[in-house]
């Protein structure tokens, strides 16, 4: 349950605000009409018709009576139960109003709730002490205060009477300016919503001052006006409004700025991934454009000659154990399986359109150094060189038979998708 309170000073005193809260004729000019007797128990009915949060007649009640200090009322109507309070207080030379109402519930409380506090607001802010100083002038109060109101009624009226012709005349707004606050004795100036703050007497400058600092104070005062008037206009709804929309601003910024810097995490570069052969004649080579591979020597280990330096190739195209062929009639596809967030995984399918079993390939990627690094292969072994990363398969998929396919992927961290990509020196098709 949420409730609602607003303060209001205002320079009159109690017991004029006593008579604009009971008397009934007063309370109709600033509140609504409502036949209103201080007394316990007495009842009766509130019929605000034209002000918001006040769409149905209210059935009244009369709680507690402590003039001039305090009211206390329970107002009854479809969907409202609710307990009015109004309480005065002597504060300096003038009275401080405070209006509690409690019995709001649910959401179509919390609803009136939104609209009565604007309606109280302009009741409290305005009207009140409109009525104030009508009261103020009618008790023939002439000192200093008394005299300003009648003066400031007179020119209201004055021009009341030249915009009656208007077929559209523009109700009374109270307007900003320091000299308007002087002329302005007892207005009550609205800061907040749920506090009103009395006009601060001028305090008179010395000579000394000079026009330089009266210029310099209008300038000031000027500037804090319009600041004012600004703030006012924008409606709460509106300030949550644009609160809402800053604050999307800021995550999907958030979010954006996660998605790059996941993008271009760079993860350290692993030694490069190159299979031991299996120890006969040609394994563990790749071949070289043209077909050609370097041949075994006496004496050599693992494809080495005897003094450790690698034989020569020999231009002749060696044949593998079982009939299979080394040679360069192969042709590989290159396509993109997945794209995750900072990567992407590659596959090349490689095809014998041949009438003979291939044995041994090798496929040459160009990719992007800058911030991509492969991690990890499936189907041949990588090692690297610069740009180029060197692909030569591993024993599953070395032989590939006539009219068959091998395959092999590879995981890359990073965008950067091949440029160019060949198979025993054979452009590839997909780049």
């Amino acid at each position: 349950m949420t409730e609602i309170r607003l303060d209001v000073d205002v320079a009159h005193p109690p017991e004029r605000v006593w008579r604009a809260l009971t008397d009934a004729a007063v309370l109709a000019g600033w509140f609504a009409p409502a036949k209103l007797r201080p007394v316990v128990g007495h009842t009766f009915r509130v019929e605000a018709k034209g002000q918001p949060g006040f769409e149905e007649p209210i059935d009244a009640e009369v709680l507690e009576v402590d003039a001039p200090r305090r009211l206390a009322m329970r107002w009854r109507a479809p969907e409202l139960d609710a307990r009015v309070s109004v309480s005065i207080a002597r504060v300096g030379g003038g009275s401080r109003v405070t209006l509690r109402q409690s019995g709001f519930f649910g959401m179509q409380g919390l609803l009136r709730r939104r609209v009565l506090h604007r309606t109280y607001t302009e009741m409290l802010g305005r009207r009140l002490p409109e009525a104030l100083d009508r009261l103020a002038v009618e008790d023939g109060k002439r000192g200093p205060v008394g005299a300003a109101l009648a003066r400031r009624l007179a020119q209201r009226t004055k021009g009341a009477d030249h915009s009656g012709s208007r077929r559209n005349a523009r109700p009374y707004q109270r307007r900003g300016g320091f000299a308007r606050r002087l002329r302005a004795v007892g207005r009550v100036t609205v800061t907040r919503p749920l506090h009103l703050e009395r006009t601060v007497p001028f305090a008179r400058r010395s000579p000394a001052h000079g026009r330089r600092g009266h210029r310099r104070d209008g300038r000031l005062h000027a500037l804090g006006g319009a600041l004012t008037r600004m703030a006012q206009r924008i409606r709460p709804d509106a300030r949550g409004r644009h609160v809402a929309v800053g604050a999307g601003l800021l995550l999907v910024i958030a979010l954006v700025s996660l998605i790059v810097v996941a993008a271009t995490l760079s993860y350290p570069p692993g030694s490069p991934l190159i299979g031991p052969g299996n120890g006969q004649g040609h394994d563990g080579y790749a071949e070289l454009p043209g077909g050609t591979r370097p041949p075994a020597s006496a004496g050599a280990s693992r494809g080495g000659s005897a003094s450790g330096q690698p034989a020569e190739p020999s231009g002749v195209l060696p044949t593998a154990s079982g009939g299979a062929h080394l040679g360069p009639n192969l042709t590989a596809v290159y396509r993109t399986e997945t794209v995750r967030l900072g990567g992407y995984r590659g596959a090349v399918t490689i095809s014998n359109p041949g009438g003979q079993p291939v044995e041994g390939w090798t496929v040459v990627l160009t990719l992007p150094v800058l911030n991509l690094t492969i991690r990890k292969t499936a189907g041949a072994q990588m090692k690297q060189d610069g740009d180029r990363f060197v692909f030569t398969p591993s024993p599953d998929t070395r032989l590939v038979g006539p009219g068959r396919t091998a395959l092999f992927t590879y995981e890359a961290d990073g965008v950067g998708k091949p440029t160019a990509c060949t198979v025993n020196g054979q452009a590839c098709g997909g780049i």
